[in-house]
C-alpha cells in the first residue's frame, strides 16, 4: 500500500475512534441513562394504585387539596377545607391523612377520590411535633405522633376506633409472622431500652432488652426484625431478631447513619463517604457477609436511599445514583438536587419516570435504557489508553514505513553495479531485482516478477544463494556468509547478507538478500598475508639457524638456552604450519562424541610450561560428552590461548578455560586478565586476518581459524572484553549440529 493511502487510512482511523469515543463521558455509558425533565410546584406527588396525585399540604391557614393527575398535571379533584395536612402515607390504594382541623387532630382516608369519616384524636397537641410516622398492614393502622404510638383498625375504608399502645415509644412497626399481624415497639425506660411485642389486638406477650440509643428504626425482614441504633457519631448498630424465638441471632456495626441504610429482603444496603471514596456495601444477614462497590467521588453528600423492584436509588446534594441489588451502577445524573428540595420524603417510579418529591415541590426525571451501553462502558473505561495508544501506533507506523523506506534506499544506494540484490516480501515472493542479480538468473524483462522466490532458480550454481536466503530468513538479526559461486566457470567469493525489514511489532515485511564480490579483495589480501607468514617464517628459521651456528662454541648453560630457543621457534613453526593445513583443509567435518574435558586439557597441553613460566594455567571444565570435530576445536581454543598469552603483560598473569553446556549449545571459554580491547579493537577482532600482536609474530590467521572452525560447527564466538581487566572468549557449538 503507498504511503499516502496508509496515512489517509490511519486518519480516518484516529477520527473515527476519536468520534466514538465522545459520547462515551457523563453518564451515557452506564445500562441507563436520566434527564431532568420538569419540576411541579403544587406539592407531593403520591403514588395511589399506579395513579399519580398531587397533595397540597395547606400551608399557614391555607385550604389543602388532592388533585389526579394525567401527566403529571392536576386535573380533577377535591378540596380540605379549613385543613392542614401533617403527614400522609399512601398504602394499599389508600391515603392516610394526619390532619389537623379547628386546633384538633384527626385521621383520614382518602380512597378513590373520596374522603372518609375523620375520626378525631386529640386537642391537646400542637400542629408541630418532632417526629410523625403512619404505618399500615391490612386494616391496621400505626400513627406514631412523637414518643405515642396509636392503633387504629380500619373498616370498609373508614378508621375505627383506636388505643394507645405506648406513650414512651422510639419506634414501632409491624411484622409479620405465621401470616398473622404482630407489633413491635422500642420503649425507652429509665435505665435500659425495651423491644416489646404486642399482638393485632393490642396485647403484650413478650419483651427484649436492648441497646441504649434514642434513635431507633425497626424493619420486618423475611426472617428477622431488624432494630438499627444509631449513635451520635453516626455510626450504626443493626440487632438481627429471630421472630420466631425472639432471641437475637447477629449483630452487624455499619459506619453510616440509619437515614443511609435499606433493607431488601436479608440483605442489608449503606451507604458510606470518605475523603477518597464513596461505597454502596452489601451485608448479607445470614452469614455477615459484605460486598461493595465504589462509585463516582463528585457526588457529596448523600441524604436519601430507597429500594424499588431491586434497584436501589441513591440522592445526593449534586445528583442521582442508581444501582441493582448485585452493587452495578444502572445510572449516573449529575443534578443540583439541593437547590430545588430540601427535604425529600420519597422516591417514586412510574412507568419511565423517577419522581423524587417533597411537601412543597417535585422533581421528575426520565429513565430509560442506553442502547450500546457495554461498547460505550469499554470506550469510557479505556479511552483515555486507547486513544493515545492508536496515535502512538500510527506515528509508529509512519515513521517505521519512512525508516523501511530510507532503509531500503541506502542499502540500494551502497550496492556496487557489480553486486546482485533481491528484495523479497513476507510471503516469499521476489518484488525486485537489480540488473546484475537479473543478469545471474537469467531474467529478462518480459519474465513478471511477484512469483516465489525459488521458482527463479534454476541453475545449480545459484542455488547456494536460494540456500543462504532459507536458511536465514527467520532470524531477526542481519546475517552476512561467505559463499563460492561459479561464475562463469570461474570460482568466486562473495559476501552475502540478508536483511530483515520489520515493522515496529517486529513483523516480517520482508528481506533484502544482496551479495557483494569479495574475490579480487580476498586473493590481495590473502597474498599480502601469505607474504606476511613467509616473511615471519623467515624470521622464524633465521633465529633457529642463528643460535644452531653457535651451539659448538657455548658452553653448557647456554646450549640448553639456546635449545629452548630452537624448541620455541620450531613449535611456533608448526603450529603455523597447521594453521595453514586448517585454513586450506576441506570443510567436512569429522564428527565424533568427545569429551569436554580431553579438548581443553589437550589445548593447554600444547603450551608448555618451561616456555610460559609466569602463566598459571586453570582448568575449570564441566564435564559433559557432544558432537564435534575434536581437532578442528582444539586447534581454535589453543589459538584463543594464544592470543591470551600475548595480551598478558610480559607473559605474566593467569589464564582460565572452562566449558559448560544449556539444553542447547555447548560454550568453552578461554579468559585471561591481560590488557583487554576497547571497543574498536573489539569491533574489529572477528575480522579475517585481523591481529594485534604482528610485534609478536601474530598474523592474524589464528583468529581467522578460531572463526571458521565456529562457522563449519554453525556456532558462533562471543567476545567480552574491558580495558586494563581482559578478555573473554567464548565458543558457542550446537549440541545439535545442523546439516
Amino acid at each position: 500500500m503507498p504511503i499516502r493511502e496508509k496515512i489517509i487510512k490511519h486518519t480516518f482511523l484516529l477520527i473515527f475512534f476519536a468520534l466514538l469515543a465522545i459520547p462515551t463521558y457523563g453518564n451515557y455509558y452506564y445500562p441507563y441513562y436520566i434527564n431532568f425533565t420538569k419540576s411541579i410546584e403544587q406539592g407531593e406527588v403520591i403514588n395511589l394504585d399506579k395513579d399519580l396525585y398531587l397533595l397540597h399540604f395547606g400551608f399557614l391557614g391555607e385550604n389543602s387539596y388532592i388533585y389526579k393527575t394525567e401527566n403529571l398535571e392536576p386535573k380533577n379533584g377535591i378540596t380540605l377545607s379549613n385543613t392542614s395536612v401533617l403527614y400522609s402515607k399512601s398504602a394499599f390504594g389508600n391515603l392516610i391523612l394526619l390532619t389537623f382541623v379547628n386546633d384538633s387532630l384527626f385521621l383520614v382516608i382518602y380512597s378513590k377520590d373520596n374522603i372518609s369519616n375523620r375520626i378525631y384524636i386529640s386537642n391537646t397537641f400542637e400542629n408541630y411535633f418532632e417526629y410523625l410516622d403512619i404505618l399500615v398492614q391490612n386494616n391496621l393502622i400505626l400513627l406514631q405522633i412523637d414518643k405515642n404510638i396509636y392503633l387504629f383498625n380500619i373498616l370498609d375504608n373508614f378508621p375505627k376506633e383506636f388505643s394507645i399502645l405506648s406513650q414512651n415509644a422510639l419506634s414501632a412497626n409491624f411484622y409479620l409472622l405465621n401470616d398473622k399481624i404482630y407489633i413491635a415497639i422500642v420503649e425507652e425506660e429509665s435505665s435500659q431500652n425495651v423491644i416489646k411485642f404486642i399482638d393485632s389486638d393490642g396485647n403484650f406477650f413478650h419483651s427484649l432488652t436492648v441497646p441504649s440509643y434514642n434513635k431507633v428504626k425497626i424493619i420486618d425482614l423475611y426472617n428477622y426484625l431488624s432494630l438499627t441504633f444509631t449513635s451520635s457519631n453516626n455510626k450504626s448498630l443493626i440487632y438481627l431478631v429471630n421472630k420466631r424465638d425472639y432471641t437475637i441471632n447477629n449483630s452487624i456495626w455499619i459506619n453510616a447513619n440509619s437515614n443511609f441504610i435499606a433493607f431488601s429482603d436479608n440483605s442489608i444496603f449503606a451507604l458510606q463517604t470518605n475523603e477518597k471514596n464513596n461505597i454502596l456495601s452489601k451485608y448479607y444477614t445470614a452469614s455477615n457477609a459484605l460486598n461493595y462497590i465504589e462509585y463516582p467521588i463528585e457526588f457529596v453528600q448523600p441524604f436519601f436511599i430507597k429500594i424499588i423492584n431491586n434497584r436501589i436509588y441513591t440522592l445526593y446534594q449534586n445528583g442521582i445514583c442508581v444501582f441493582d441489588t448485585n452493587l452495578t451502577i444502572q445510572a449516573v445524573q449529575f443534578f443540583n438536587i439541593s437547590q430545588q428540595i430540601s427535604d425529600v420524603i420519597d422516591i417514586i417510579e412510574n412507568n419511565n419516570q423517577i419522581i423524587i418529591t417533597s411537601k412543597s415541590n417535585s422533581l421528575v426525571f426520565e429513565i430509560r435504557k442506553n442502547k450500546l451501553s457495554f461498547v460505550k462502558l469499554i470506550f469510557h473505561k479505556y479511552a483515555k489508553y486507547v486513544i493515545p495508544i492508536i496515535i502512538i501506533l500510527i506515528a509508529l507506523m509512519l515513521i517505521n514505513t519512512i525508516r523501511t523506506k530510507n532503509k531500503l534506499l541506502n542499502i540500494i544506494a551502497n550496492i556496487p553495479a557489480t553486486s546482485f540484490l533481491f528484495i523479497i516480501n513476507q510471503k516469499g515472493k521476489l518484488i525486485f531485482a537489480n540488473n546484475y542479480a537479473s543478469s545471474l538468473l537469467s531474467l529478462s524483462s518480459n519474465i513478471p516478477l511477484n512469483k516465489n522466490f525459488k521458482d527463479y532458480f534454476k541453475n545449480d550454481f545459484m542455488k547456494e544463494i536460494y540456500r543462504f536466503y532459507e536458511n536465514n530468513k527467520n532470524d531477526k538479526r542481519t546475517i552476512r556468509e561467505k559463499l563460492s559461486l561459479y561464475i562463469d566457470e570461474n570460482l568466486t567469493e562473495w559476501l552475502c547478507s540478508i536483511i530483515p525489514i520489520r515493522d515496529f511489532r517486529g513483523f516480517a515485511k520482508g528481506y533484502v538478500l544482496f551479495g557483494i564480490d569479495i574475490t579480487e579483495q580476498l586473493e590481495r589480501k590473502r597474498l599480502a598475508n601469505w607474504a606476511q607468514l613467509a616473511h615471519d617464517m623467515q624470521t622464524n628459521l633465521s633465529t633457529i639457524k642463528l643460535n644452531a651456528e653457535h651451539i659448538s662454541s657455548s658452553d653448557l648453560d647456554q646450549i640448553r638456552s639456546r635449545q629452548k630457543k630452537i624448541i620455541h621457534q620450531v613449535n611456533i613453526l608448526m603450529n603455523r604450519i597447521r594453521d595453514i593445513i586448517t585454513v586450506g583443509r576441506t570443510d567436512v567435518l569429522d564428527l565424533y562424541q568427545v569429551n569436554s574435558y580431553e579438548i581443553c586439557s589437550q589445548a593447554v597441553a600444547e603450551f608448555d610450561e618451561e616456555l610460559f613460566p609466569n602463566v598459571k594455567f586453570i582448568l575449570n571444565v564441566k564435564n559433559f560428552e557432544l558432537k564435534c570435530d575434536k581437532n578442528k576445536l582444539v586447534r581454535a581454543i589453543r589459538n584463543a590461548i594464544e592470543n591470551a598469552i600475548r595480551a598478558l603483560p610480559d607473559k605474566k598473569g593467569e589464564i582460565a578455560i572452562s566449558s559448560d553446556l544449556d539444553i542447547n549449545y555447548a560454550y568453552f571459554s578461554v579468559i585471561d586478565n591481560g590488557k583487554g580491547m576497547d571497543d574498536e579493537t573489539k569491533s574489529k577482532f572477528l575480522k579475517p586476518y585481523f591481529t594485534t600482536s604482528s610485534q609478536y609474530g601474530g598474523s592474524g590467521i589464528g583468529t581467522t581459524i578460531m572463526q571458521k572452525v565456529v562457522e563449519l560447527h554453525k556456532g558462533r564466538i562471543d567476545v567480552e572484553s574491558e580495558v586494563n581487566k581482559g578478555t573473554k572468549i567464548t565458543f558457542v557449538i550446537p549440541l545439535k549440529l545442523l546439516n
